[in-house]
Formats: C-alpha cells, structure tokens, sequence
C-alpha cells in the first residue's frame, strides 16, 4: 500500500500465521527492491525482511503486537532479528517495551543483539525498566545488558526505573552493578527525579543505600527535598529529612525549599519544615509564641529571600495562599519589601487576594504599609483599583487608604480605575473623597481618561450621579478637552453626554 506494507508485513501485523507461512515458503528465498525506481544504485532486501515506510519490518511489528507465532516462522525463514526501524528501535527493543517474555526469549535465542539503541540512546534494558518488565530486564542483564547505559539526555535504567517508580526493578539493577548517583544531563539522579514524582517506596529503597547521596542536586542547585517540596510530597520529604538531608539548600536564584513551598501553597509540607527547623525549641504548632527570639539560622529558614528580595511570606501572599501567610505570621517571619520596595500587601491587592489581605491586617495591622508606595509610586489601593479588584478596593478604603496618593507622574486611584473602566471601583472611590478633577502630568483627568477610552458608564457616572462633577472642559497639556478626544476616538454617546448637561 501506500505505507510501503506488503501482504507479508500485513499478515504478521495482524497475526495471521498460516498466511506468513505461505508467503514465506513460496517467496521467502527472493530479494524485493525497496528503493524508488528512479534511484540509483538500487538497494534490495531478504522478502522477509521488507519494511514499512517507517523502515519496520515483518519482525518488528509480530513483536509489537505479541504475535509469537509470526515471530517463529520469521526467524525460521532466517529474518534480520537485529534489523530498526527509522528511529533505531529493534525487534528486541519493542518486545521488551511491550512486556512479551516469550518473544523476548525467541529474539535471545536467535542471537538478538541487547544492547542496540534507538535514536534517543534508550536500550532495550531501558525500556523494560521504564515499563517495570523486571523478568525480561533480568533476562537482558544475564546476557550482559549495559546497567548504566545512558540516554541523549543522561538517563540510566535506574533513572528511569526511579522516575516510574519501579522499586523491584531499581533494586535488581542495584544488585548487578547499576550506579545509584550517575546524574542525567540537567544533573538530576534517581534518587531526585524519584523525589520529584513523589515515588515514596523508591526514594525509601535509595535511601537504604549507604552509597545514595540525597543531597546530590541539579545544576539548578535543586535538592531531593527541594523537588518534593515543590510538588507538594509531604511523606517523601518526611523521609529525606528523617534520613538527614539538608532543608537549607537552595537554587540558584536562592529559593529555599521553603520559600518554594509558599510559594505553591504546600501548607502542610511547609509546616513539616519549620517543625523540624523549629524541633530544638520545641513543637511548634503547640506553642508558636515562645520563638519571638530565634537564633539567625532559623530565621534565614524562614525568611530567606530570593533573586528580587521576594521572602517567603511575599510569594505566598502573591499567590494568595492564605493559610500559608497565617502560618508564616505566627512563626514571627520578617514583613519586608522587594527590590522595586513592593509589600506583601501590595502584591496580595495586585492579584486580588482578599483573604490575604485580611490575614496581613489583622496580624500587622499598621505595620503592613497600608499606603507603603512601590517605585513609582503605586500604592496597594492603587494596584487593586488599576486591575478592577473591587472587594479588595472597599476593604483598603475601610481601612482608611490614601484615596488621593498618587504615583510619580500624578495618576490617582481614581484615575487608573477610570482608565480601566471599573464602574464599581470608581463609584466606590468618589463617595469617598476621591478628587474627580485631580490630574497626571500632562493634564489628563479622570473624565478625559475615560472619555478617551470608550467607557460610557463611567462618564454617565461622573457628569450624572456623582456627587462632585468633573470639570467636563478640563484641557491636557496639549489644550485636548474630553469633549476632543471622545470625538478624535469616534466615541459618539461620550460626545452626546458631554453636550448635554449643563
């Protein structure tokens, strides 16, 4: 067909045994020319070794598909048991990914070669550990499979056994010989990427090696506790620490495993740190007041910062994890800016984070920075009304938040929530003293802002309902009035609204 199979590779395909048979006997003797007719020199081929498009052959795809059968009368009929596909896998290779015993011993006992690999380096050996095939990974190391054969990227059978959680098949490969720290490319080992995937019984059975380095970390500088950390696998990380790996590890960037664990809201993996940080002092979900007075180590635990300044408590209130920001309070973490002087406040009111900020609040109270303005000048109110955050709006405005404070080049809250076009937001913000004429630098009001930007309900807002009307011929640094540029901008029911009122 159009593939390239012929009736031969059709019948082994779909185990058609007396089919393969008769073809066999009749042409098994001839030679198929499998280049196209225009190509010179012409290459031919054993008809019983004819491939696919894709270079499989008759043999492959018997293997493939558990056909033993057809894999008798092939190798009978003297077929290349070693011949790949397009993509370097054998015979042996597919056989052994897929788990058929018998067509494994058939391929061995007509001479297979074990340790041939596909295009990515991975073996057969590989592949039956990838898969947990354990009596056909014990087959291929009997004939002298290479245990710690490794792939383009560097990984071993016993990465890949440790990866899928293979105990059984990690633990043969231990037995004969496989190296238990041989790092893939981007220098993780078995016993991390184990870690990693939260594969417990495989990270129990590493660390039952003396041989095992737990604390062998990536080029990142990521540590087995520090991917168990990330992902959230609080019994992995129980048993590294248990076995004394380091919690203070970090990457590069300088995130800790705790600060990665706020930073995803693995609240309970969190607390198993500072527990153990905290063990010397005491338990520390029991009596969290007695550590107002840590020694520096455990406060750089708990506080140390990223590349940025960002701290532990900072991501978390980010990414809004609340009970993360609580626990973090309660053991007394350090309030503090970035680099660019953004608060946790802050950046819980950029995102939207109403429980954070009320958990900020009601620990710190004024220490928060309730009007603490970032470079630039955006304060948290400001943030929150730039973005629509309309609950965490009223509660910094409850809180008695600057309504006025402006950034550097003079936009107010009410202004960046005009531009946006958050009705609510600006309502919200002129029953409580919001100037509606205060300016930026080149004269831009709240009303030019939104005359500019189309948004109709805001305008009807500021000339109808509310309390104190904007100057509506109030002119930019360029004389542009909002009458101007809702016409330049073809806005026609802005330009209707701003002739009709008095």
């Amino acid at each position: 067909d159009t593939q390239g199979a012929s009736p031969l590779f059709l019948a082994c395909q779909e185990g058609k045994e007396s089919c393969a048979r008769f073809l066999l006997d009749r042409c098994g003797r001839e030679k198929v020319c499998v280049s196209p007719d225009d190509e010179e020199p012409k290459l031919w081929v054993n008809f019983a070794d004819r491939p696919l498009n894709s270079e499989a052959t008759p043999l492959y795809v018997a293997a493939q598909n558990g056909h033993h059968g057809n894999v008798q009368i092939l190798i009978e009929h003297r077929c290349n048991v070693n011949k790949a596909t397009r993509d370097k896998a054998t015979p042996l290779f597919i056989a052994s990914q897929m788990g058929f015993d018998a067509i494994v011993d058939e391929l061995i006992q007509a001479r297979a070669q074990v340790d041939t690999p596909n295009n990515t380096g991975a073996t057969p050996l590989f592949i039956a550990s990838q898969n947990d095939k354990r009596k056909i990974a014990k087959k291929l190391i009997d004939l002298r499979a290479d245990v710690n054969s490794v792939t383009t990227g560097g990984a071993t059978p016993m990465y890949i056994a440790a990866q899928k959680d293979n105990k059984d098949v990690a633990e043969l490969l231990f037995e004969r010989g496989a190296e238990v720290n041989k790092q893939a490319q981007d220098g993780a080992t078995p016993m991390l990427i184990a870690a990693q995937n939260g594969n417990l019984s495989t990270v129990k059975f590493l660390l039952s090696l003396e041989v095992a380095e737990k604390d062998l970390c990536m080029h990142s500088g990521a540590s087995p506790v520090f991917v168990s950390a990330q992902n959230d696998h609080l019994e992995v990380v129980k048993a590294l620490v248990q076995h004394g790996s380091n919690v203070t590890l970090c990457l590069r960037s300088g995130v800790s495993p705790v600060y990665i664990a706020a930073q995803n809201g693995n609240l309970e993996v969190l607390k198993y740190l500072l527990q153990e940080a905290y063990a010397e002092y005491g338990s520390l979900l029991e009596d969290a007041a007695s550590f107002g007075d840590l020694e520096k180590p455990i406060h750089d635990l708990l506080d140390k910062p990223a590349v940025g300044d960002a701290t532990p408590l900072f991501i978390a209130s980010q990414n809004g994890h609340r009970d993360v920001v609580k626990l973090l309070l309660e053991m007394k973490a350090r309030y503090s800016c970035t680099e660019d002087c953004s608060s946790p406040l802050l950046v819980a009111a950029q995102n939207g984070h109403l429980g954070v900020v009320d958990v900020l609040w009601e620990t710190l109270k004024e220490e928060v920075g309730l009007n603490l303005a970032k470079r630039g000048g955006a304060t948290p109110l400001y943030i929150a009304c730039q973005n629509g955050h309309f609950d965490v709006v009223a509660k910094l405005v409850d809180l008695k938040a600057k309504v006025n404070q402006s950034l550097q080049s003079q936009e107010t809250p009410l202004f960046i929530a005009c531009q946006g076009g958050f009705l609510p937001v600006v309502r919200l913000l002129v029953e409580h003293q919001a100037d509606v004429d205060q300016a930026k630098q080149d004269g831009a009001s709240p009303l030019y802002i939104a005359c500019q930007n189309g948004h109709v309900e805001v305008v009807r807002y500021l000339l109808g309902e509310s309390p104190r009307k904007p100057d509506r011929d109030q002119a930019n640094s360029n004389q542009a009035t909002p009458l101007f540029i809702a016409s330049q901008k073809g806005h026609d029911v802005i330009v209707e609204l701003l002739l009709s009122g008095p």
